[in-house]
């Protein structure tokens, strides 16, 4: 897929929902391409509502390769993630925990739900 081929309208890819849950990482940034558009979509991401890791993961993946580490988001970020946030990697986790503790205020209940035993601790 070439960037040529992706345009897609940002009013479009809420539609998706789960369906992005498909999408590569890689495959994401190139049909998306930067992080204002991921924040424009990211409502496809508040229809997630059940713990499916192996999506919730892979959208967690997309979002640090969209939007960055996570040692730099904001509460508002992670609000906007909702569920996905509990997808990140541990070393993902890890970094917003020591460098950007006060972000976790953006945590949802369905969230927690969802957060792993690693993530707890």
């Amino acid at each position: 897929m070439t960037k040529s081929k992706a345009n897609i309208p940002s009013h479009l890819w809420a539609a998706f929902g789960s369906l992005l849950c498909q999408l590569q990482p890689r495959t994401f940034k190139i049909i998306m391409p930067n992080k204002e558009l991921f924040w424009k979509t990211s409502s496809a991401f508040n229809d997630i509502k059940t713990c499916d890791m192996p999506c919730i993961k892979n959208l967690a993946s997309i979002a640090v390769s969209v939007i960055g580490q996570s040692s730099s988001w904001k509460t508002v970020e992670v609000e906007r993630m909702g569920i996905i946030l509990s997808g990140i990697n541990i070393t993902q986790w890890q970094l917003l925990l020591d460098l950007n503790p006060e972000a976790l205020e953006g945590l949802s209940p369905s969230t927690i739900k969802c957060l792993n035993k690693e993530q707890i601790k």
